[in-house]
């Protein structure tokens, strides 16, 4: 629900000088940009001494700490107001939207991580995810991979727990909070790999990820051909199908250490080749790409390494339906029944190796891209 900000006839009929002034005071700070200044004028009122609209200030202030990332000091605000008004259902609401998901007693631990680069992106209004904090950012040329290099190379990750490094955007994207990721992989226990992809219809309508990129970046699939040759990992990109259980774009994934480790140990090699920078091959994987920002090519390299190896078959993934989160902003969005169809015979194929399905498949997405 979205908290609305209590005004004067939340309280009884104020003192001079009572809540309503002081929510008055708050109000101007906060329309000037003072979001402290307000914080502070709340904390520095109930200082004074208790009163009977104490439970007022204090869910103010909860909703201000709230906005600011304070997430441990809105919990203490709320319980403050409930504390001295136990029906005030707007805290209780509030409250239940700032308490972590716990783990019930012999179920993995779910680590979820929201990767900051800026103030802005510092704040994080969602009690079940973490901040990953990479303001430094340092090497802004590899993205999100950067942080998450650094935090699976730590020797302290828990076996049997599961850990998801989510952009800020994580749900805007997917229209998931923490918490219903949580509910989502606790429905679905087991499986070593859950993906929480949008774009269904990049996904859809290409054959694979590979593909996909080659669409927007021409060279990019006969660069990646190369790498994983040079690399060892021999794979077709030409003939390789993936559907909408392997397809993931923008890392939204959530998984245990192992297949993190077996990602990481792939990804290094690709770093280690860009980093040398010392051959051709080297040369295209750092291409620049007409993508925002001139983002170099090893970047969406490094973001499709998961669709291998998810399309290699050696994981078990629970895939969130795609089809439920935002669809690109291009023209094959709306071919929405397509792309739903696309993907079953994709996936038929894959089931069965029966071509009948995917000479459909390919009879059905060329109507859609003529």
């Amino acid at each position: 629900m979205s908290l609305s900000r209590p005004s004067a006839h939340h309280a009884p009929p104020p003192a001079p000088h009572g809540v309503a002034d002081l929510i008055a005071t708050a109000q101007a700070l906060q329309a000037a940009g003072d979001g402290p200044g307000a914080i502070h004028a709340y904390r520095q009122w109930l200082a004074r001494g208790p009163s009977g609209q104490d439970w007022a200030a204090h869910f103010n202030l909860g909703v201000l700490l709230k906005d600011s990332g304070d997430l441990a000091g809105a919990r203490q605000a709320f319980g403050a107001a409930l504390a001295q008004k136990p029906d005030f259902a707007q805290a209780q609401a509030a409250l239940a939207q700032v308490t972590p998901t716990q783990t019930p007693a012999g179920l993995p631990d779910i680590r979820l991580f929201s990767l900051a680069w800026s103030a802005d992106t510092l704040t994080q209004t969602d009690p079940d995810i973490a901040i990953l904090d990479n303001r430094a950012n340092p090497r802004p040329d590899w993205r999100e991979y950067w942080p998450m290099r650094h935090f699976l190379a730590q020797p302290t990750l828990d076996a049997h727990a599961y850990y998801g490094f989510l952009s800020p955007k994580f749900t805007r994207k997917t229209g998931l909070t923490g918490a219903r990721v949580i509910q989502f992989m606790r429905d679905r226990p087991g499986a070593d790999v859950y993906t929480f992809s949008p774009q269904a219809d990049m996904g859809a309508f290409f054959l694979n990820v590979f593909e996909q990129g080659e669409t927007f970046d021409p060279g990019f699939l006969a660069t990646c051909q190369e790498l994983l040759e040079h690399l060892g990992q021999p794979a077709d990109l030409r003939a390789l199908v993936m559907d909408s259980r392997h397809v993931v774009f923008s890392n939204f994934i959530v998984a245990r250490p192992a297949f993190w480790q077996h990602w990481l140990s792939l990804c290094e090699k690709i770093f280690q080749l860009a980093e040398a920078g010392d051959s051709p091959l080297a040369a295209k994987v750092n291409a620049p790409t007409t993508y925002p920002g001139q983002v170099p090519r090893k970047v969406f390299i490094i973001e499709r390494m998961a669709s291998l190896l998810l399309a290699q078959g050696a994981w078990q993934c629970a895939p969130y339906s795609t089809f439920q989160c935002a669809w690109s902003a291009l023209p094959t969005a709306q071919f929405r029944n397509e792309a739903i169809a696309s993907d079953a015979l994709k996936l038929a194929y894959n089931e069965t190796q029966d071509k009948t399905f995917l000479d459909a498949y390919g009879e059905l997405r060329s109507r859609i891209f003529s």
